[in-house]
C-alpha cells in the first residue's frame, strides 16, 4: 500500500551568490590653464556613484565612479582643487540560476591618493570595495499527514529557521539648503564635499520597511579673503520601501547608495551650500519562519518503506554588533587640526578552524596646519579586531560599518585621532533537512502471536522514539506506562513496554 503525504510549498528569496570584490582604478587629471603650476599634492578625497546595476540571469554588473578631487599647492603656495571622475566597474558570473533574482549590493571607497606627475599633471588612484548579495526565489517542501491512522507513527520536528522574507527597493533624492554658521564667513569658492549615508533606525510597519537616517556631508570651503573653513552637516531623512508580502516583526537591514551628489554655495547667497543628492535603498526582511518535518516514521502493524526528499537551505544564524574606539596616530609637528575624516578602509578575514578573526581597515583624512602654519595632508591607517566563534560550514560578513565623527588632538608631538566604530555582522550557514516525503506500506506476515508487554533493559541511554521503533508501539505508549518525562532513557532503566 502506497503512503501519500501531503506537500506543501513555502517561497522565499534564497541567497544564491555572495562576494566581496575590490578594484583600483587610476586615471590622469590636468591642471586647467586658469590654475598655477602645482608644486606639492595636499590632500585627496571622493565619493563612490554607483551609475547602473543591471542583473541578469547569470552575471550582474555594477558601474558607477567615484566623484573625487585633489588639493594642491601652487608654486607660489596658492591652494588650488582639481576635480575628476574615477571609474569602476565589477561584472561577477554565477554558476546558481534562480527565478525572480534580487540584489542587495553597496560600494564604499577604501583608499585615494594623488602624486604630480608633473606640474601640469596629476596622478589619481582609488581603490573601491563592492558587496554582492544575489536572491533568487526558492521553493521549500514539507510534506505531512493531516489525519494519520493509530497504526502510523510519526517523528515531527520543528525547526525556527531566520530566513529572508522580502526585499525591496525605492530611489529618492534630497534637495536642501544648508545654512554655514554664523562665526563663519560666506563661502566664495567650495574646495571639498564628501558625503557618507547612515541608517539610524529602521522598522518594518506592515507590508513596508520604513527606515530613518543621515546624510552627512563634510565641506572645506574658502572665503573671499581666501581664509579656509570646515564644517559638518548632518541632513536627516525618512523614508519606506514597499515590500511584497507582510514584514510586521521582520528583522530589517537597508543597504543605502549615492546614485549622484551636488554640492555648491548658493551663488545669491553665500552664506549658505545647495546640496542636491539622489539616494537608492534597498531593503531585506529577515524573519523566523517554523518548518515543520517529519525526521522518520514507522507503522506498528506493517513495514513501512520510506521515502526521503533532502533539501538545502541557507539561514542566519546571528547578527553581532561590535563597537571599539580606533586610535591613530601622527608623528609630525602641528599646529592646528582644520578637518578630520574617517571611512572604513579594506578588510580581511582569516578562519582557524572554527574561529573567525575580522580585521577591518579604517582610514582618516586629517588637514591640518604644520608649525610654518602651512597647510598640509596625510591620511591615517589602522584597524579593528574582533574574533569570533564559527562552525566550518558556516560563513559571517560586514554588513554594515559606521565610522562615527573622529576627535582630534594636536601639537609639537603630532596628532591623535580617536574614531568611534561599529560594525554588523552576519552569520550564516547552509543546512541539509532530509525528511519523510511517503513510502509503502506492507502488512507483517506473523507467525506467532505478539506479547501483551514486555519488559526491556536499557544498558545505555536510548532515544524512546528507537525502542518504540524497534518494539513496533507507540512512543506515548511507552511513556504513560513508565511515567517518562524526557525523549531519551537513561541507562540501566527497566522499561515495561505496552504492545
Amino acid at each position: 500500500m502506497e503512503l501519500v503525504f501531503q506537500e506543501k510549498i513555502t517561497q522565499y528569496p534564497n541567497l544564491i551568490f555572495c562576494e566581496e570584490r575590490e578594484q583600483e582604478e587610476t586615471v590622469d587629471l590636468i591642471i586647467p590653464d586658469r590654475y598655477p603650476d602645482g608644486a606639492e599634492i595636499i590632500h585627496a578625497y571622493g565619493t563612490p556613484l554607483v551609475y547602473s546595476l543591471d542583473l541578469g540571469s547569470d552575471s550582474i554588473t555594477i558601474s558607477g565612479e567615484v566623484q573625487a578631487g585633489v588639493l594642491y599647492e601652487g608654486t607660489e603656495g596658492q591652494l588650488r582643487c582639481v576635480r575628476g571622475r574615477v571609474p569602476f566597474s565589477f561584472r561577477r558570473e554565477f554558476q546558481e540560476r534562480g527565478e525572480d533574482l534580487q540584489p542587495l549590493c553597496s560600494c564604499r571607497l577604501q583608499s585615494i591618493d594623488a602624486r604630480l606627475l608633473n606640474s601640469r599633471k596629476l596622478l589619481l588612484r582609488a581603490a573601491v570595495g563592492c558587496s554582492i548579495q544575489i536572491y533568487g526565489r526558492t521553493e521549500f517542501r514539507s510534506f505531512d499527514v493531516e489525519e494519520p491512522a493509530p497504526a502510523l507513527q510519526l517523528k515531527r520536528t520543528e525547526l525556527p529557521l531566520r530566513l529572508p522574507l522580502s526585499l525591496g527597493e525605492k530611489r529618492f533624492s534630497l534637495q536642501e539648503e544648508l545654512p554655514l554658521p554664523g562665526e563663519h564667513p560666506e563661502a566664495a569658492h567650495l574646495l571639498k564635499a564628501v558625503y557618507d549615508l547612515q541608517v539610524t533606525e529602521q522598522k518594518a510597519v506592515g507590508d513596508k520597511a520604513v527606515f530613518k537616517g543621515e546624510l552627512r556631508i563634510k565641506a572645506l570651503y574658502e572665503s573671499e579673503e581666501e581664509a579656509l573653513h570646515s564644517h559638518s552637516f548632518t541632513l536627516p531623512f525618512s523614508q519606506y520601501v514597499s515590500m511584497d508580502r507582510d514584514v510586521e516583526d521582520c528583522e530589517l537591514h537597508t543597504e543605502l547608495s549615492l546614485l549622484s551628489a551636488d554640492t555648491q554655495p548658493d551663488g545669491s547667497d553665500g552664506s549658505r551650500l545647495l546640496t542636491s543628492v539622489e539616494l537608492c535603498a534597498r531593503c531585506m526582511a529577515t524573519g523566523v519562519t517554523k518548518h515543520g518535518l517529519i525526521e522518520d516514521a514507522f507503522c506498528t502493524d506493517g513495514e513501512l518503506s520510506p521515502e526521503y526528499v533532502q533539501q538545502k537551505i541557507t539561514a542566519c544564524l546571528d547578527r553581532q554588533e561590535v563597537r571599539q574606539t580606533v586610535e591613530l596616530r601622527w608623528d609630525q609637528s602641528v599646529s592646528s587640526v582644520l578637518c578630520a575624516y574617517a571611512y572604513p578602509g579594506k578588510g580581511l578575514r582569516r578562519r582557524e578552524g572554527e574561529k573567525v578573526l575580522l580585521e577591518q581597515g579604517i582610514c582618516c583624512d586629517v588637514l591640518y596646519y604644520d608649525g610654518d602654519n602651512r597647510l598640509r595632508g596625510c591620511t591615517l591607517r589602522g584597524q579593528m579586531e574582533h574574533g569570533m566563534a564559527l562552525k566550518e560550514n558556516a560563513r559571517c560578513r560586514v554588513e554594515q560599518i559606521r565610522c562615527a565623527e573622529p576627535t582630534c588632538t594636536s601639537g609639537t608631538e603630532g596628532i591623535t585621532v580617536r574614531i568611534p566604530v561599529e560594525l554588523w555582522i552576519e552569520s550564516t550557514a547552509e543546512h541539509e533537512l532530509c525528511a519523510v516525503s511517503g513510502g509503502t506500506v506492507e502488512a507483517l506476515q506473523e507467525t506467532k502471536k505478539r506479547p501483551a508487554l514486555l519488559l526491556r533493559f536499557t544498558e545505555d541511554a536510548e532515544e524512546l522514539w528507537d525502542i518504540a521503533k524497534e518494539c513496533k508501539t507507540s512512543a506515548e505508549a511507552i511513556r504513560e506506562a513508565n511515567a517518562l518525562q524526557e525523549g531519551q532513557v537513561p541507562a540501566n532503566t527497566l522499561l515495561l513496554i505496552p504492545m
